[in-house]
């Protein structure tokens, strides 16, 4: 009677543990792929990452002296790496999407993606940089307040544009 209840002891246990191990160490192995990614980026470009966060499927550095911004995310199973010049931008806003839910006779407001929007001194349209998307990221890991972060950050580096010269 004792070995068939160890043995079934085994079987439950293994039944629970082998996933939850397997799972921690493909979450562990999808995020080192984005690391190694991040590496391999800033290797190519030549970059000496100041500041540097990692979140969810993100990674996000930036270089103060060449002023770039280097994201790279995972999406739909695929390594999208972008790096943002911030030379000629002059404003850094946070933009959001949400959605009101209702359940019962509550109402919530549940967020669908955060952008930042890289405004230019002049002509060209403004840059719009993805930091979170609840089509290709269900979990929330306090996205506001990476957003909000990096947000300042790029402000408080940016240049302000020099007044032009009023002709005599």
């Amino acid at each position: 009677m004792n070995i068939e209840t160890l043995l079934v002891n085994i079987a439950v246990v293994s039944i629970i543990l082998v996933p939850y191990i397997a799972f921690i160490y493909l979450g562990h192995t999808q995020f080192n792929e984005i690391e190694k990614k991040f590496q391999q980026e800033v290797k190519l470009l030549g970059l000496h990452i100041d500041e540097y966060e990692r979140w969810n499927m993100n990674v996000m550095g930036i270089d103060f002296n060449q002023k770039k911004i280097l994201l790279v995310v995972r999406q739909n199973e695929k390594l999208l790496a972008e790096v943002i010049p911030l030379k000629k931008i002059i404003k850094s806003s946070i933009v959001t999407c949400t959605h009101l839910v209702k359940t019962g006779n509550k109402e919530t407001t549940e967020l669908d993606k955060i952008f930042l929007e890289l405004t230019p001194f002049e002509g060209t349209d403004k840059t719009m940089v993805s930091l979170f998307d609840s089509g290709y990221t269900f979990e929330q890991d306090y996205e506001m307040k990476h957003a909000e972060k990096w947000n300042t950050l790029i402000n408080s580096i940016l240049e302000k544009p020099k007044a032009k010269e009023k002709a005599a």
